[in-house]
């Protein structure tokens, strides 16, 4: 092992997170998104608290019905459920192995005789 190398494993120890939360600015757009659904499901409870006789239409062929009840908006709000379900999961997934690896990085660079500064 040459000393480019040596240093190279060096700055990859020394540049990463320390605990599995050092992952956690990735999870930034999702929590965009839930915090972005939540105002939606407050601003719905607020106008059916306020204005309980507005209801929004969509026309479907001969078929007039309230938009809640219409399958595409059932289709959206579990696509969008599903979507940051499974976002938040992966991350979960992808940070655990990243700090997995850098647990056996450490540890080979260890067996070397390679510190971290």
């Amino acid at each position: 092992m040459n000393a480019e190398e040596t240093r190279q494993i060096q700055t990859a120890i020394r540049r990463c997170p320390k605990s599995v939360w050092g992952y956690w600015p990735f999870l930034v757009p999702v929590i965009a998104v839930v915090a972005g659904f939540a105002v939606q499901i407050a601003l719905l409870a607020y106008f059916k608290y306020k204005l309980p006789d507005l209801e929004i239409l969509l026309k479907d062929g001969s078929h007039v019905g309230p938009v809640w009840d219409s399958e595409l908006t059932r289709e959206a709000v579990l696509t969008t459920s599903g979507s940051i379900t499974i976002t938040i999961l992966l991350f979960t997934y992808l940070a655990r192995q990243s700090f997995k690896y850098l647990g056996l990085l450490k540890t080979a660079a260890k067996d070397l005789g390679i510190t971290g500064s």
